[in-house]
């Protein structure tokens, strides 16, 4: 009985331990062979340079992060590359100056030398980002011919001391934004209304109501209460973990174009762009 016991607890503790990372997989399965991308240093004129590296590393990390791709640093050497192979060449420059700052990416294939795509963006220092993640997706677009994930949002509850918030962030985790705050538990978070507001529960007036947060107006207001709901500690939560700035407890949601996987369910949205 004894060792019947033990046997339990270790495999409830693996379990628990499974758990704990719930960051999305990559959009492919590991056993999918990636497709060779050659991306040079993106260049920038004079003070423009160290914002085209800025915004080179994102492209790199978002496009990494697909698992679509075997990414190489250097300049690729068409000669001795056969017809038909699958390779591109991704290329990035910032113009113009600090003030009036333009964006150019294009898509090569390296084989044939056909110009596949390419974007202009109008930027600014606070774009970069959102820029950056436009153009990873329609690298991914030319390349692929599906969408891309990076210009996608997510949406999450977390406990900060004795606060709980509502946050709405990149899809990587930067940029958080809480949208609520309050001192009792946030739950449930669902992109409603083609994506322009959110319904979550939440334990305000010591009952479990549900609410809508209308993005735009910043306003929230009571859908009525729960039917059945038994208190927030039953419902089970998972813990995200990332290398970078992502919250340590969520039920994350993403406002993209396709569906994902992570610890709850992942809406679709109409994203906005940055000007071109």
């Amino acid at each position: 009985m004894k060792w019947c016991l033990i046997a339990v607890l270790m495999m409830v503790a693996g379990a628990a331990h499974a758990q704990t990372d719930v960051w999305p997989d990559p959009v492919v399965k590991q056993e999918a062979t990636p497709l060779p991308l050659w991306l040079p240093r993106f260049s920038g004129a004079g003070a423009l340079q160290s914002k085209a590296q800025r915004l080179e590393q994102i492209v790199l990390q978002d496009l990494e992060f697909t698992g679509l791709f075997s990414i190489q640093r250097d300049e690729p050497e068409p000669a001795g590359m056969k017809p038909g192979t699958n390779a591109v060449v991704v290329r990035g420059k910032l113009v113009g100056d600090a003030a009036n700052m333009s964006f150019e990416g294009t898509v090569t294939d390296i084989a044939s030398g056909d110009f596949m795509g390419g974007k202009k963006y109008r930027v600014t220092d606070a774009e970069i980002r959102k820029v950056a993640h436009h153009f990873a997706d329609e690298v991914v677009r030319l390349v692929t011919g599906n969408t891309g994930i990076a210009s996608t949002e997510l949406v999450y509850t977390r406990r900060v001391g004795d606060k709980w918030e509502m946050v709405i962030s990149d899809y990587d985790g930067y940029n958080p934004r809480p949208l609520v705050r309050q001192t009792v538990p946030l739950l449930s978070p669902r992109w409603v209304d083609g994506n322009k507001a959110v319904v979550y529960t939440t334990f305000r007036d010591g009952k479990a109501d549900i609410y809508i947060r209308n993005i735009a107006q910043g306003k929230s207001a009571s859908f009525g209460p729960v039917v059945g709901a038994i208190g927030p500690r039953s419902r089970k939560r998972s813990r995200a973990t990332s290398k970078r700035r992502m919250p340590d407890r969520r039920d994350a949601l993403r406002r993209g174009p396709r569906p994902g996987r992570a610890c709850g369910a992942w809406l679709s949205h109409s994203r906005k762009a940055p000007a071109t």
